[in-house]
């Protein structure tokens, strides 16, 4: 919500930061707050295994343009213990031990997806990376 996203970076898994270099991420980020607010942020289920949690997330806000009104994210974020502390990730890392690596079979990552709110029920626009494209978010090279 304050926008110090250079903060929210770190809070990336090392392979992660590898995979999206720290000025991407950034920007892809200031872009996308013109286009949307961050009301809320809802964990439901968290899974954990030795080196990797899974947890179920929705994000409520409020979308500018389009100019839609109420929106949530659902999500299913990797978590990789890195140094004694949880760190997001994109995928689950490539050493992991049999226990996280049947975890991450059982909750495989999955396209966040968009919801608008129409006449007082969620209707799913599309998965987050195809709108965010559309949009000119999130770069395609």
């Amino acid at each position: 919500r304050a926008g110090d996203y250079d903060a929210l970076y770190e809070l990336l898994s090392s392979d992660t930061q590898r995979r999206i270099p720290r000025a991407r991420f950034v920007s892809s980020l200031v872009r996308a707050r013109g286009f949307y607010a961050l009301d809320r942020l809802q964990l439901s289920t968290v899974r954990t295994g030795e080196r990797l949690a899974v947890a179920d997330v929705t994000v409520y806000g409020r979308s500018f343009w389009p100019p839609i009104g109420a929106a949530k994210v659902i999500a299913r974020p990797y978590f990789v213990r890195e140094n004694n502390s949880w760190r997001l990730a994109l995928a689950p890392p490539t050493n992991l031990s049999a226990a996280d690596r049947r975890l991450a079979r059982r909750f495989p990552v999955r396209e966040p997806l968009v919801y608008v709110q129409r006449a007082g029920s969620w209707a799913k626009l599309g998965s987050i990376g195809a709108l965010s494209r559309s949009l000119g978010l999130w770069p395609t090279q």
